[in-house]
């Protein structure tokens, strides 16, 4: 791997952690959503809408978490 690659990577690298912090973020003020409504709430279509949009970001920072290790691998053994 050349230098420009190896720039390029971590670059994406950079952008790619950036991105789960975020998501991050996002996550974390959903599950609070979830975790504050009132408990009559706590069976209904929009717990269940927070529950799925939380699932939802949780796996995609583990898919991002998996691609910026992977990446890192990559930098490291190059």
């Amino acid at each position: 791997m050349n230098k420009t690659q190896r720039k390029n990577i971590e670059r994406l690298f950079d952008r790619l952690s950036e991105i789960n912090e975020e998501l991050e973020y996002i996550k974390n003020e959903e599950e609070e959503k979830m975790d504050n409504l009132p408990e009559n709430l706590q069976n209904s279509v929009k717990y269940e809408e927070f529950e799925t949009a939380v699932e939802a970001l949780d796996d995609a920072l583990s898919s991002i978490t998996e691609a910026c290790d992977k990446l890192e691998e990559l930098f490291n053994n190059a």
